[in-house]
This record gives structure tokens, sequence and C-alpha cells, in this order.
């Protein structure tokens, strides 16, 4: 695959079709999905639609993107029977986006056989590129990614992006949970980065977390549900997950599990 390309084709349209419209929306270019914070602008679909027809140039695959799922259910059933699918999320963080945040992201994701197999996630405003392939390593602007799976329990830190997790008990468990960043797009590159050692999410849809995962897992994290089974592209939206230090990650299970659970309930 012409992993160059697809990063120049995120980086062309970022800067064609988001960044200029970066504190720059009209009250017209703001709609709403399934709630008053779960937003979709102009620049969400017009990017979307952009990127689509680029990495299919580069890999002849279904593309199973957010905006096209939310018009049409039947994008993810066609992708997840693919042999081999890409994942969009165009704007990770649109909220963040809408409200004038940097915290936003571009995420692209590619899968084979329901595997997360590369992944590839930009933050425009900071122009940072952080790529990954299976089992040839996680870059940051191009060079190696130096953070290290931690080995013990103590000192872990975590990001919660459920708001409905007690993170009061979550307290007594893990040493530091720190603010989300209400963006996957940056809470997995604060894994790639060191800053953060555990994420749980209540989603797990697959333009949220096939790039990231890939990126962690290379890194010596797991990404995995309340069960234990390995994340995958197909699971659509199954519930909860955990990412942690694969060696610690039934520790972490057993010590947020209860929270977690007591949230969904």
């Amino acid at each position: 695959m012409d992993t160059a390309a697809v990063e120049t084709h995120i980086r062309a349209v970022a800067e064609t079709e988001i960044r200029p419209l970066f504190r720059s929306l009209s009250d017209g270019d703001v709609t709403t999905k399934t709630g008053p914070n779960d937003l979709v602008t102009v620049a969400d679909v017009a990017a979307e639609k952009a990127l689509t027809p680029l990495l299919q140039g580069v890999a002849d695959a279904p593309v199973l993107g957010e905006e096209a799922t939310s018009a049409d259910k039947s994008v993810a059933t066609v992708a997840a029977a693919a042999d081999a699918c890409w994942t969009v999320d165009p704007i990770d963080g649109t909220f963040n986006f809408v409200h004038g945040s940097p915290k936003y992201g571009v995420m692209v994701g590619y899968a084979e056989g329901g595997t997360a197999e590369r992944g590839w996630i930009y933050h425009p405003e900071s122009g940072d590129m952080f790529a990954a392939a299976r089992g040839e390593g996680t870059t940051v602007n191009g060079q190696p990614a130096r953070s290290e799976a931690p080995a013990t329990l103590a000192g872990l830190r975590a990001i919660v992006a459920p708001r409905q997790i007690d993170t009061t008990a979550l307290a007594a468990a893990i040493e530091t949970v720190v603010e989300p960043n209400m963006s996957a797009a940056w809470d997995y590159t604060d894994i790639v980065l060191g800053d953060v050692d555990v994420l749980v999410y209540n989603r797990s849809y697959a333009w949220d977390h096939i790039p990231g995962t890939v990126m962690v897992r290379e890194l010596g994290f797991r990404v995995a549900h309340l069960d234990g089974s390995d994340y995958a592209v197909a699971d659509g939206d199954a519930g909860p997950i955990i990412v942690a230090p694969a060696a610690l990650w039934d520790e972490v299970r057993e010590l947020l599990a209860p929270a977690i659970e007591a949230s969904i309930a």
C-alpha cells in the first residue's frame, strides 16, 4: 500500500475542506445528529466525501465513514462483510472543532479480515501525523514513537470518556483520572506520546477506534471489550472497551469493570 499517498490525501483534504472553516463556521454550517452535543458540520461531510474516492484509489475497498453511515446504515453492513475496508472519521472531535478548540483530528483506518491493519491520525492545527501498521510499529511525523507500555499498575493515568462513569470511584483504582479530550483522535495519541496509559469508552464505532487500535497495539497495549474479546472492525457499537497495557489488561479490567458496568446498568 502507498502509505505516503494516504498521508498526502489526508493533509490535502484537511487543508481544503476543514481548516478554512475552523473558527469560521456560520450558524447554518452546524447541525445535530443524535443529541445536542452530537454535532456535524458541512466540513465533516465535505471532508468525508473528498477522502472516500482518494482512499479507494489507493486500495479498492468499501469505506466505512461516520457521516455516510449516519445517513445510510447499510454502509456499515457492506463494510463489515468485505474482506477489507477503510474507516474514516473526517473530523473526530467535532464538538471541539465547532467551539474553536484545536483538539480535533482526521482519523483513517484500514482493516483486513476484520483486523485493524493500518491507521492514521492527523492533527490539522499542529500538522502532526501519527501512523501505524500492524507488525511495523507506530510513528509520529515519520519518527518511531517512544511510548512504552507500563509494566506495573502503580501510577497509571486514565482517560474516561463516558461522563456517566463515577470517576471518584475510579480514583481508588487509577492514580490519575485525566480530563477527557472529547476526541479519540487525541486520546489515542496521548497514549502514543506516553501521556496516559488507560482509555475507557462506552462506544466502539470503528471510525473512532480502528486507527488508534493499530497504534497502541504496536506499543504493547490491548484494546478489548469488558468480556475480554479483542476489539474488531465488525463490532459496531458493541458497548464499552478498555485500552490498557496488554500485560496489565486483565488487572485493569477487574479494577474498572464494576464502575463501568454500574454506569451502563
